[in-house]
């Protein structure tokens, strides 16, 4: 590029086209004819009559000569791409002499930017997108505007870096269009807060500049950046001078439906038994549409369901079917083609296990008679072998801190005096990623066992949410405060449960002689208690309105907190069958609602846990991707196990962890469900969006768009082109004239 004064020529060796001019210069000298005078004296008077008008054809002549020399300057002019460039102002602290432009392009290469080009004219917008930034880039000075790329996906990044990886301005040009060339977009969603101030910190550090521009090219996905326009900091992370430039590419109103929270019911399947395929299915349309979803098991198809669905409406599907194979099974629903491809399937790895597994916590014998664990053992196990439902595994509470509890679909709690810490924290940790803990007070010290797994809910919920929740608030799990253990075993009036909902979930099992049968039994010892949780849902009460069984539902996980102890000495419940159907009903609603190990969204990471016996080597543990590709994951070992993580996942589909050729896990990865929904802002919006008095807002429409960012000024290209057919339209009109 070379600049004259205000004046910048975006291809100046077009100027050798001026040199053109010497064709009608060198057909108007050998026009010229020499001639050899003869003076006649008759005519002489003649001839000096004429001598004025040759004269006049003479400069008629030079007139055109002119112009269509001028016309000839003005075309190559036009082809020399000229621009009006407004004067580089220099910063006061620089001591720059050359003013360069500090330009960052924030490139959206989210899932959302893969929409069919349908919906976007024809073209797709990556293409749309590389050819506007390529020409945006071509207004730029080389060795001058110094630029960098800013990436926005999951995990933001500058093309150029310094060896110590952080991101920093380059001349380099050339390097900027090769990489324009080969962008891919992701399946991942943007963060885009975090390439803004990506952005926002290249500029800052960039000095000696005479401008700062953010340029801005994205689909303008409503739902993602609406997240930037409600961020406390929101745009105050760009330094004060910056002009901000968007370029909204051209996008058309998009049809979409997205499947999404595929999920199983239950969670862990048990084989030969009925289970419900479920997914949620979302019309972002703004009208009507009828859907087909298609269910397939394990590659084989199980059915088709077609559903009509209102403008912005979602609903579940579900599908029945019975798995006859222990271990993991696929699961894949499926849409006909729309505007976004990537949401039209979606994936869901089922478990199907011979028996329910359980996990009992209690300090006693499960061996002595009368004991609390040994008759949640027998209700839960009648039989003690391979043909009950529910295996019973036994556990002391100190063992709760190494357990694994990820196989289990449901932890029990009994007579336990106190948990550890790290016991609460296991138990606290199941809880909240979505497991089921039924919880026996009876004769254990109910006060600080409460309290000790509060504390531990609490700091998970910290260590959980610690961006999204700086100050910490937490919320109350237990069901209420036990105050004061009452024993009723020698009053006259013995306590005796008189009262439930029997419509919840949990007891829709127990009929009118069920009810009869349980109100019947004689409770020992029960807690006074006060401060009800106002979320707790009280299931059972006992003569005296003290809740006697009550239910909290913690995010995806669920607490059952019974204010008796199936022991002998605090009760006459474990000799009876009704233990026995209610301790089945309850297992059934602790079961998870989700595996929240088998799924993961793209960009998150992969985890699973091996199991290992001690002493042996763990072999070659690797994980298959979507397509087949082997990747090899973070491994760290504790005693009998193996955690097993991948740091990110690119694609949506199913990734099995095999260790030495065999499945061991196995994960979905879907896409982030916000990316379905295609609305994009409109300029005003995008205006308000950026409204801050430190930076400048330039929306430009989508045809002004299309010709890209021009930093160097107002191309005048067009002008030359006016004033040589100007010049032209001259010669003819003077021509015309002169031959009357």
């Amino acid at each position: 590029m070379l600049t004259f004064a205000f004046i910048s020529l975006g291809a100046p060796l077009m100027l050798l086209g001026i040199a053109a001019i010497a064709l009608p210069i060198a057909a108007h000298l050998m026009s010229r004819r020499t001639r050899q005078h003869i003076i006649f004296p008759t005519i002489r008077l003649l001839m000096e009559s004429r001598a004025t008008q040759s004269n006049l054809y003479r400069v008629r002549r030079w007139i055109l000569l002119l112009l269509r020399c001028l016309a000839l300057i003005m075309i190559a002019m036009a082809f020399a791409m000229p621009s009006c460039t407004p004067q580089r102002t220099i910063e006061p602290d620089s001591q720059s002499k050359t003013g360069g432009a500090a330009v960052i392009f924030l490139i959206d290469t989210s899932a959302s930017m893969q929409r069919d080009p349908k919906s976007t004219g024809g073209t797709s917008l990556l293409h749309s997108m590389q050819a506007i930034a390529q020409r945006s880039l071509a207004s730029l000075e080389p060795g001058l505007d110094r630029v960098n790329i800013v990436f926005a996906q999951a995990k933001p990044f500058a093309l150029f870096q310094s060896p110590a990886g952080k991101p920093i301005l380059s001349t380099n040009h050339a390097a900027i269009e090769q990489s324009l060339g080969s962008i891919e977009l992701t399946a991942e969603r943007a963060d885009l807060r975090g390439a803004l101030a990506m952005a926002g910190q290249l500029l800052s550090e960039a000095q000696n500049v005479s401008q700062r521009r953010l340029v801005i090219l994205s689909d303008m996905q409503q739902s993602n950046w609406k997240e930037v326009e409600h961020a406390a900091d929101g745009t105050s992370i760009l330094p004060k001078g910056t002009v901000v430039t968007l370029l909204p590419l051209k996008i058309e109103d998009a049809t979409n439906v997205a499947l999404s929270e595929s999920r199983s019911e239950p969670a862990m399947v048990i084989v030969n038994q009925q289970a419900l395929l479920i997914t949620k299915v979302t019309n972002h349309s703004s009208s009507g549409r009828d859907v087909a979803i298609a269910a397939q098991l394990d590659g084989q198809p199980i059915g088709v369901r077609t559903i009509a669905l209102a403008a912005r409406e979602s609903r579940e599907v579900s599908f029945e079917t019975t798995m006859t194979t222990q271990g993991r099974h696929r699961v894949e629903f499926s849409l006909t083609d729309d505007a976004l491809a990537l949401d039209n399937k979606h994936y869901l790895s089922v478990e199907a296990m011979q028996r329910m597994q359980v996990v009992v916590a209690g300090d006693d014998d499960p061996a002595a008679l009368g004991s609390a664990s040994y008759f949640i053992a027998r209700a839960l196990s009648p039989r003690g072998d391979a043909s009950d439902l529910i295996e019973v595994r036994h556990l002391l509470s100190l063992d709760l801190a190494q357990a694994d509890l990820s196989r289990a679909q449901a932890l029990v709690i009994s007579d336990v005096a106190e948990l550890s810490p790290a016991a609460s924290d296991a138990v606290a940790s199941y809880l909240h990623q979505g497991g089921g803990v039924l919880l026996f007070t009876g004769i254990a010290s109910a006060p600080a066992l409460f309290t000790s797994l509060q504390d531990a809910s609490d700091r998970f919920v910290k260590s959980q949410d610690a961006a999204a929740n700086p100050a910490g608030a937490t919320l109350p799990i237990m069901p209420w405060k036990p105050t004061q253990l009452r024993d009723f075993s020698s009053s006259p009036q013995p306590m005796r449960i008189t009262s439930g909902t029997w419509n919840s979930p949990v007891l829709t099992e127990f009929d009118e002689s069920a009810r009869q049968t349980l109100s019947q039994i004689r409770f020992h010892l029960a807690w006074a208690v006060e401060q009800s949780n106002p979320l707790a849902s009280e299931l059972l009460r006992y003569n005296d309105n003290t809740p006697a069984l009550s239910l909290m539902n913690i995010g995806t996980g669920r607490l059952i907190v019974a204010n008796f102890s199936p022991s002998l000495q605090a009760s006459d419940l474990g000799k009876y069958g009704s233990f026995v159907a209610l301790s089945h009903s309850i297992m059934r609603h602790l079961r998870p609602r989700l595996d929240w190990r088998s799924m993961a969204t793209v960009s998150q990471p992969v985890f699973a846990s091996v199991p290992i016996p001690v002493g042996e080597q763990p072999g070659a543990i690797v994980i298959e991707g979507p397509g087949g590709s082997t990747m090899t994951p973070q491994l760290s070992r504790s005693d009998s196990r193996m955690s097993v993580m991948l740091p990110r996942t690119k694609a949506s589909g199913f990734y099995r962890v095999l260790r030495n050729d065999q499945t061991v896990g196995e994960v979905a990865v879907n896409i982030d469900t916000r990316e379905s929904d295609l609305r994009t802002l409109d300029a005003s919006a995008m205006t308000t969006l950026f409204k801050n008095d430190n930076i400048t807002i330039d929306v430009q429409s989508a045809q002004a768009a299309s010709d890209g960012l021009d930093l160097r000024g107002q191309p005048l290209w067009h002008w030359f082109i006016i004033a040589a057919m100007g010049f032209i339209a001259v010669e003819l009109a003077l021509l015309t004239v002169w031959n009357r």
